[in-house]
């Protein structure tokens, strides 16, 4: 199994960058030694984009975009991007540097184009100019393959600008880990979706599916701190690691 923990995809979610930071942080033993990881690794794009590091990137790997990512981890591993989105969080912006939702800018199928404002107002959800315009896209999809990750959990708030949606486990996939979402959100007692409820072209969950990889992206309640969210969640979401492992445990 090898699984990727992504989280601030939208600066304004800092909560996401808090959950998966503190979940690495505090069961970095676990993960090793009990579930028997082979690998479990850390990135960082801050110094790349010319960013301060956040606090949520302690112990991270700085990555470059000519860099080499490989593994010789053979089967288990985990691989952790506690902030995709460095720009935003630091400036508390759903969008990168570029006005870019890095959510809309995966070369996926169903990427579309669309105006960069709207009605004379900024468009929340630019895609870009073209598919993994921006270095993070690219940075992602270049962890994806060369790890030859096979499931993702996207973590996320439900914070909203104009699509509404509720704290959920969402899935979109190849029916492989469908069962296992669902038994992980009947232990979040967060409800289990396979629509967000609006069109998301160009995002990671459509990007993984062509990809024969499953996505899980995980909402949390916004209204929440990410303390708060840690302590309600971390322990569950730790249980459900460990089922992916078969045997490890």
């Amino acid at each position: 199994m090898k699984l990727l923990l992504l989280a601030a995809t939208h600066g304004v979610e800092e909560q996401s960058s808090y959950f998966v930071n503190q979940f690495v942080k505090n069961y970095r033993q676990d993960l090793l030694h009990l579930v028997k990881v082979d690998s479990l690794f850390k990135f960082s794009l801050s110094e790349m984009l010319g960013v301060k590091a956040s606090s949520y990137e302690e112990n991270c790997t700085q990555l470059k975009l000519d860099g080499k990512f490989t593994s010789k981890a053979k089967s288990n591993l985990i691989v952790s991007l506690p902030v995709l989105n460095p720009h935003g969080l630091a400036h508390q912006t759903r969008s990168n540097a570029n006005d870019v939702d890095l959510n809309r800018n995966l070369p996926s199928k169903n990427w579309a184009s669309a105006k960069f404002r709207i009605d004379g107002q900024k468009n929340p959800y630019y895609p870009g100019e073209f598919p993994s315009s921006e270095i993070e896209t690219q940075i992602l999809c270049k962890i994806i393959e060369a790890f030859k990750i096979e499931l993702i959990m996207s973590f996320h708030t439900n914070h909203f600008i104009q699509n509404e949606n509720p704290p959920q486990i969402n899935y979109d996939g190849t029916i492989k880990h469908k069962k296992w979402a669902e038994q992980l959100a009947a232990k979040t007692k967060l409800p289990f979706t396979e629509d967000i409820g609006y069109p998301t072209p160009g995002s990671l969950g459509s990007y993984s599916k062509e990809k024969n990889i499953d996505c899980i992206t995980v909402e949390f309640d916004d209204k929440l701190d990410g303390e708060t969210i840690s302590k309600n969640y971390q322990e569950s979401f730790l249980t459900s690691i460990q089922e992916l492992f078969p045997g490890k445990a």
